[in-house]
């Protein structure tokens, strides 16, 4: 992971959690809204997803 794309993840769990945004496509709007570029969403979205995944497992 890039440290651009960790800086989104983290911005985008803060986000998520104390915005309590539950809608990925939301998430994505206030992270481009605040500067955030594409390629890192998605990169932050694919750790975060990874992370859930290897949880359930």
């Amino acid at each position: 992971m890039t440290e651009q794309g960790f800086h989104t993840l983290c911005a985008m769990i803060n986000m998520a959690r104390f915005e309590q945004i539950r809608c990925l496509s939301t998430l994505k709007r206030r992270l481009v809204q605040q500067g955030y570029a594409q390629e890192h969403i998605a990169e932050a979205i694919q750790a975060w997803a990874k992370y859930g995944w290897e949880k359930r497992c």
